[in-house]
């Protein structure tokens, strides 16, 4: 008898058809990395920072005027001090080169400003050589949110390392990390919240949470 169509019912001894016959199939073996397909993550839409906010942009060099404002930007997140209620906005379409650093506190935000949709680049310059280095690491830090960047940390232990007993309600949205060894590390805190990001070219894993209450995901790639 011919071979049953794709489409065709049982054969009379009840057994399912071979579909695959006069078919190319794929070769067997490992299975190729996934790949990102367009509109995976929804358009999210750029959050504008206050005026009031510290202002950051890397081409601003040289310029005896700096003081954080929107006129006379920081050219370094180094030149930051993080307080208390602080809104950090870096320039978008720049990209900042610097060290792994820490940030604690309560109720601070690091965000991006000014035209465009560009998302501004932090590339982490540090190196894990015998010892961690953490692109972004909080040990104590209450409300705060980390949105609208993107992360390269290709030498780092990781990209961002969020925990410590007296840290919690940390938002991170529409950001991306890549390159380090682990994307996200997250311990013993609570109120873990990962919207609209991207996790990717990690060498291990790409969020490891541990100890970690109340923990929302979503709308993410991985």
């Amino acid at each position: 008898a011919a071979d049953q169509g794709p489409l065709d019912g049982p054969r009379a001894d009840g057994t399912a058809p071979d579909n695959t016959a006069g078919k190319d199939l794929p070769p067997q073996g490992d299975a190729p990395p996934p790949t990102k397909k367009p509109g995976l993550l929804p358009n999210t839409a750029l959050w504008d920072p206050p005026a009031t906010a510290i202002h950051v942009d890397p081409g601003n060099e040289n310029d005896p005027q700096e003081d954080g404002s929107l006129a006379h930007p920081y050219d370094s997140l180094a030149d930051v001090t993080w307080k208390d209620g602080a809104v950090v906005a870096l320039r978008r379409g720049t990209t900042l080169e610097m060290p792994a650093f820490t940030i604690n506190g309560k109720n601070i935000t690091l965000a991006s400003y000014g035209s465009g949709t560009t998302r501004p680049t932090i590339r982490c310059t540090s190196v894990a050589s015998g010892s961690n280095k953490h692109a972004i690491r909080v040990d104590s830090g209450n409300h705060l949110v980390f949105r609208d960047f993107i992360l390269e940390a290709p030498k780092a232990t990781s990209c961002m390392r969020l925990g410590g007993a007296s840290s919690g309600d940390i938002k991170l949205d529409n950001v991306k990390l890549s390159g380090a060894s682990w994307g996200l590390r997250a311990f013993s805190m609570t109120n873990l919240t990962v919207h609209n990001s991207e996790v990717e070219h990690i060498k291990d894993d790409g969020m490891f949470i541990q100890g970690v209450t109340d923990i929302e995901i979503a709308n993410c790639y991985v």
